[in-house]
């Protein structure tokens, strides 16, 4: 009796290890994504000839810097993708071996791979891919209005650098809520009632 016992609460937990396989294969498939984009880009656009494509060509002349900037967001957002999916496989082992050597551990990794912080990486990834396709919109943008690609080259430090540390802005705010409460259902509702309420 007491092994079916033992099998029926080791059930929700291979509920949740498929889960984090299915999350595994997804952070893969994103980080690879990310890769592809760049490989594919860089490959059209700077190999194109006016001749044989002229827009293709514009981006390369005169929106290079937004297209290099936006790969460079997007090959941080596919290393932050994996470096989220490696956080998964080592939580991943620790619960299997755990289920194997020490049940009662079990408890402790699960609360762990449910918490808020265990994600970061991910939110991360998400906002450096979002970057990344903002850049890539404004090197379309440039090579398509000759006073885009003059504003941007003018004011690239607040073309580069402003939409950069806003980012950065909220992902440590993100941060900083997160891993204070980093169990709670609605973290964001929690920190705002704790500073408008006494």
């Amino acid at each position: 009796m007491g092994r079916v016992t033992e099998m029926n609460e080791g059930q929700p937990t291979k509920f949740y290890l498929e889960y984090l396989e299915k999350e595994m294969t997804i952070m893969g498939l994103l980080s690879t994504f990310c890769v592809a984009v760049v490989a594919l880009v860089l490959e059209k656009v700077l190999g194109a000839k006016a001749s044989e494509n002229m827009f293709l060509a514009d981006i390369g002349q005169h929106g290079r810097w937004p297209l290099m900037v936006a790969s460079a967001w997007m090959i941080f957002a596919a290393f932050y993708f994996y470096r989220q999916r490696s956080r998964l496989a080592w939580l991943y082992g620790q619960i299997a071996l755990s289920l194997s050597k020490n049940p009662l551990e079990t408890k402790d990794w699960l609360m762990e791979a449910d918490a808020w912080t265990t994600w970061l990486h991910y939110h991360a990834a998400f906002a450096f891919m979002v970057l990344g396709f903002l850049y890539y919109a404004a090197a379309v943008w440039s090579a398509s209005a000759a006073n885009v690609a003059t504003w941007i080259s003018i004011h690239y430090i607040l073309s580069f650098g402003l939409p950069a540390l806003i980012a950065l802005a909220v992902l440590l705010f993100r941060r900083f809520v997160l891993h204070k409460y980093p169990q709670e259902d609605e973290p964001f509702k929690k920190i705002f009632f704790s500073w408008w309420r006494p």
